[in-house]
């Protein structure tokens, strides 16, 4: 597996589980790989996918925690075994093992550091963006324009 199928995997899962998903979303001088949104918007999930470099995924990840209540590292079910289980859970980063389905093997606890403005500023980032890419949303259920 590869991480782009490893994003595409988990986007489609996650897609069909009700989320609209965003892919490569520009968040200060990073881009989170996949942006998870509930279909009423209540709901903000940022995932950082790797295949076996956990250690970077944290690092990714405890930024993220700054702009998105739930953060996430998914990884091949293959490789979940490897993270440090008491660092992400010490931190509030979840860990999902993705083959054909999703695992939870740790769930996200609310992030510590979340700050609501930067939220907010992520939801503007995410729908300026897709309106100038004309991308606008990665949603199964969103019909394009002719």
């Amino acid at each position: 597996m590869t991480e782009a199928t490893l994003v595409e995997k988990t986007a489609s899962l996650l897609e069909d589980a009700g989320y609209t998903v965003y892919r490569e979303v520009p968040f200060w001088l990073r881009r989170i790989d996949l942006v998870a949104v509930a279909k009423d918007g209540s709901q903000l999930i940022a995932l950082e996918a790797k295949l076996t470099a956990w250690q970077k995924a944290v690092e990714q990840a405890s930024v993220y925690q700054l702009c998105a209540r739930e953060v996430i590292i998914a990884m091949p079910t293959c490789y979940a075994h490897r993270p440090d289980e008491g660092m992400l859970k010490e931190r509030g980063i979840g860990l999902w093992a993705v083959s054909d389905n999703i695992e939870t093997r740790i769930p996200p606890l609310p992030s510590p550091i979340f700050r609501p403005h930067l939220e907010a500023r992520l939801r503007q980032t995410i729908n300026r963006w897709w309106d100038i890419c004309g991308e606008r949303k990665h949603d199964p259920d969103q019909r394009e324009s002719p």
